[in-house]
């Protein structure tokens, strides 16, 4: 049973031979480079060869909430052939160095008609991103800070097949995700260095005892074998 994760990584590296015979160009950021701002049409579509992207949404206010993470073997944003006015208020940010190839959403849809289980990966990988956003908001409303910041955390690791338990993200950046200023998170990644669950370094989250992180999840975080 697939669970809400926040980094998405390898869903398309299946079909890199048939996007590299389909007409691109290549492109290298550096780190905290915004490669698709708000006002930006969504008229290129990205495929991740190295590095990561954040997906955030900024709000009328001025506030900037992080969606979700991309990493290699991932497309980015996924082609549907609808406009939406939510679109204009995206982002998406470098974490690291990154090398992308660049398609016309034109011709990732021509791929999608002609292929239908390309096609099906677009799908999976929307209803993926609205499971997220699903249990993201019901957290948001009824979970407390600490049963957020882990939710997030379980759900990186499992992302990753379970093979790295070091995160490489900044304090601020959680706060993002989590939906909370930085004094609650700082207080909340405290506690969980207290009980021995992690351990923190610059820009990095080592998690040491994932089985007390997956205890205090919440359920529909929590993985079902």
């Amino acid at each position: 049973m697939i669970t809400p994760r926040y980094y998405f990584e390898e869903d398309f590296r299946k079909y890199e031979q048939i996007l590299g015979k389909v007409k691109h160009t290549k492109e290298s950021h550096r780190k905290g480079d915004v490669i698709c701002d708000v006002d930006s049409s969504f008229g290129k579509i990205y495929y991740i060869l190295k590095g990561s992207l954040r997906l955030s949404v900024l709000h009328g206010s001025g506030h900037e909430k992080t969606i979700s993470f991309h990493g290699t073997g991932t497309i980015q944003p996924l082609y549907y052939p609808l406009e939406f006015q939510l679109e204009k208020s995206l982002i998406f940010t470098c974490m690291n160095d990154v090398e992308v190839l660049v398609f016309s959403k034109a011709d990732i849809g021509k791929i999608a008609k002609e292929n239908n289980e390309f096609n099906t990966s677009l799908l999976e990988g929307m209803v993926k991103l609205v499971n997220l956003l699903i249990c993201d908001m019901s957290s948001s409303l009824y979970d407390n800070g600490l049963i957020k910041i882990c939710n997030f955390l379980y759900s990186y690791y499992i992302a990753g097949n379970r093979k790295c338990s070091v995160i490489e993200l900044r304090q601020d950046e959680l706060a993002s995700v989590a939906g909370m200023n930085r004094i609650n998170t700082a207080k909340y990644l405290k506690e969980l260095r207290d009980r021995g669950i992690i351990k923190t370094e610059r820009n990095r989250i080592i998690l040491l005892n994932v089985n007390e992180l997956y205890k205090l999840c919440s359920d529909e975080f929590v993985e079902v074998v």
